[in-house]
């Protein structure tokens, strides 16, 4: 599946991984047992750019000599990084991590965001923020965030979905995945934001005409990958 959305059907793709991908981010397998397997996995993935908890970085570097490439650790600050896609360049902004999953986000902490993303406009033409707010603390500040984002991608506690542009934010699709993990969402930018002033500007997306949004379901109908399929098979027995 990856393999045709990288380029093999002739459309640039960038591959984000968002918060609660691995078992130490619920609380699970503390000694470690898969962690080597899931690094494995996740390599053979190449995803572009993944976000790790404080809690999945420290079970990756205990247990598995490091982290999946193209990870990094989120913390308490946000952090920017900008890839080349299609000729173009796409900030992916992870948003600052809250102290406690169930923790609402504070105004400091949006305040922190918008003013990461106002920074990587100047950087980029369409700017991504990926966050681990929950579904309650992103809509919250959807408005605000729209100040700064074209595209938001949630995580955290609450219900996933394909996509949405809320009235709060004209200028924002806002999508949130399958929170356990049971789903891949996939955007198309169709359009690109227009450029003025040196920074690309809001574009009020239309769902179906300068943007789309799907959730795919991980069922039985995506073929698996068989090199991936052989590593996850190497999983060792429990203790």
């Amino acid at each position: 599946m990856f393999r045709q959305w990288r380029g093999q059907d002739g459309i640039p793709t960038l591959v984000l991984a968002g918060p609660d991908e691995f078992p130490a981010d619920v609380g699970e397998d503390a000694e470690g047992r898969l962690a080597p397997m899931v690094r494995k996995a996740y390599d053979l993935l190449r995803v572009d750019d993944g976000y790790l908890s404080g809690a999945a970085a420290a079970w990756f570097r205990d247990h598995a000599g490091g982290a999946p490439a193209g990870f990094r650790e989120v913390g308490g600050q946000p952090a920017t990084r900008v890839h080349a896609v299609a000729g173009r360049k796409v900030a992916v902004v992870f948003l600052p991590a809250l102290p406690k999953p169930w923790e609402d986000p504070t105004p400091a902490l949006a305040a922190q965001a918008v003013r990461a993303g106002i920074a990587a406009q100047e950087r980029a033409d369409l700017v991504i923020g990926v966050a681990a707010w929950g579904g309650l603390g992103e809509r919250r500040y959807l408005a605000e965030l729209g100040q700064a984002f074209h595209i938001l991608l949630g995580g955290g506690i609450g219900t996933g979905f394909d996509g949405v542009v809320d009235g709060a934010a004209p200028s924002l699709l806002w999508s949130r995945p399958d929170m356990e993990g049971r789903s891949v969402n996939v955007v198309d930018v169709l359009a690109w934001p227009e450029r003025a002033q040196g920074r690309p500007q809001p574009r009020h997306w239309i769902v179906g005409m300068d943007i789309s949004v799907r959730q795919v379901p991980l069922k039985d109908a995506v073929e698996p990958d068989p090199v991936v399929e052989a590593v996850v098979g190497t999983v060792p027995a429990a203790r």
